[in-house]
């Protein structure tokens, strides 16, 4: 099936079935060429307003601590496991923390996520992350 037959079968699937697609269908539109990506992209669009309406939620996310994960993530560039161009930084300051989340605020976002580069969360770093909020 060509490109078009089959962005046009996702679309009448998502939109006129309103159901998801089955994983040898998303298989198939991610092996799509580059200049499938226009079309997807409206197609994308679509879906978010049949299924979601035209309201767009804005959140704003920060790394707290970036680089020098210790997890074996092979996706990651945070993982300290693997050559990456991410410079580890320590745990951004609780000042710096609430100050950007306050210029998230100004900015419109209606949400702010921190994340880290950790295996988990410990006492320590919750206790870093409650200082801050």
């Amino acid at each position: 099936m060509n490109a078009r037959a089959l962005t046009s079968a996702a679309a009448d699937a998502l939109i006129d079935e309103r159901r998801r697609l089955e994983p040898d269908e998303l298989a198939a539109l991610a092996a799509l060429p580059s200049e499938s990506v226009p079309a997807l992209a409206a197609l994308a669009h679509e879906v978010r307003l049949v299924w979601c309406g035209p309201e767009v939620e804005v959140e704003g996310i920060l790394s707290a601590k970036t680089g020098g994960c210790p997890e074996d993530c092979h996706f990651c560039s945070q993982s300290a496991r693997f050559e990456s161009p991410v410079k580890a930084t320590p745990f951004l300051d609780p000042d710096d923390l609430a100050r950007a989340a306050e210029e998230t605020a100004r900015l419109g976002a209606s949400e702010f996520c921190i994340v880290l580069a950790i295996r988990g969360p410990d006492a320590r770093v919750m206790g870093q992350l409650l200082d801050a909020v």
